[in-house]
């Protein structure tokens, strides 16, 4: 399990190569009350 934002932009990086599309989606992430990430995605938007 991930344990910061830094560790998750390394997994990401291994499956997207471009930082600025890692960093769009990192927004999208928040911690739960065990302090895990999850996604959190406003889909009607998109």
């Amino acid at each position: 399990m991930v344990k910061t934002r830094a560790e998750v932009d390394e997994v990401l990086a291994q499956y997207i190569p471009e930082q600025d599309v890692r960093l769009f989606l990192a927004k999208n992430l928040y911690r739960r009350e065990d302090n895990s990430f999850a996604w959190r995605m406003n889909f009607p938007v998109i």
